[in-house]
């Protein structure tokens, strides 16, 4: 009887142990912003939407309202880069529009807010609130769901909306392969975010200069007992005669290049009485 609690007691502990570690992160998980289509999660993994952003317009047209009641609106979602349509959607990520009426377009989304990861290791984007200038506002969260298979996305899922008193949130699910951990080219590693050719060579330049420095210090210093500043640094002579061989370089340059001109000067004037 005594192993049967022993034995209960224990698979309890294992049951709480996996709960607390599941529960913990759950808590821990976090998808930091990047931009306004891109997170990293506290794993280090991108979710990013770049590859599949419209450089000049709405990537994702006319995608539908799953609401009966309210078929006629449509929305235009860019992930990335904000776009205009008519008079009333200036520089949005998200304008929502009117199948029936074409000057009807109504304004969603500007900025993101936040990333959010959820229990089911889906990621939301939730966008800041817009207020049009009606004083009417409205929100937008879309939730990426993983899809290996769907690229660039697919919005089957459509908008459902969710109506308050002078408020109106809508809420979207986008499958795509971009929407899985590192799934599609993050902003470091597509964008202008790499570090060139230039920068990698002066970091290992710079580098190299602050061994080559500590270690001739240490060697003067320990090797050869110099103890004194600034001869303990190495080939100080070397670096004290830079100066003086700088001003001589520009000096002989400057003279190099009066003389030159002086010339030129000088033929130029002699062709010219020439012709008189």
């Amino acid at each position: 009887m005594e192993r049967k609690h022993n034995s209960a007691a224990k698979l309890s502990l294992f049951v709480s142990f996996l709960f607390v570690l599941q529960f913990g992160w759950i808590l821990a998980e976090t998808c930091e912003k990047i931009d306004n289509c891109s997170c990293r999660k506290s794993n280090g993994k991108v979710i990013s939407l770049r590859e599949i952003d419209g450089p000049s317009g709405p990537a994702f047209k006319g995608i539908p309202t799953k609401a009966p009641y309210r078929t006629t609106l449509v929305f235009d979602w860019n992930p990335c880069t904000r776009f205009s349509e008519g008079s009333s959607c200036i520089d949005l990520l998200m304008c929502q529009k009117n199948l029936h009426s074409t000057d009807e377009n109504n304004p969603c989304a500007q900025k993101t807010s936040k990333f959010k990861v959820n229990k089911d290791g889906t990621t939301t984007i939730i966008y800041q609130s817009f207020t049009d200038s009606k004083d009417y506002k409205r929100s937008v969260e879309i939730t990426l769901k993983c899809d290996e298979s769907q690229y660039p996305g697919n919005t089957g899922s459509g908008v459902t909306e969710f109506y308050e008193p002078k408020n109106s949130a809508y809420t979207m699910v986008f499958t795509s392969r971009c929407a899985c951990d590192n799934g599609c080219d993050s902003p470091s590693e597509s964008g202008s975010s790499k570090l060139s050719i230039g920068s990698i060579l002066l970091i290992v330049f710079f580098a190299l200069l602050l061994v080559y420095l500590i270690a001739g210090v240490l060697i003067k210093r320990y090797k050869m007992g110099v103890e004194s500043v600034p001869e303990v640094i190495p080939n100080y002579e070397f670096w004290a005669g830079i100066p003086s061989l700088v001003k001589d370089g520009v000096i002989f340059t400057c003279q190099g290049v009066r003389s030159g001109c002086s010339s030129l000067y000088q033929r130029s004037s002699k062709s010219g009485y020439d012709k008189i």
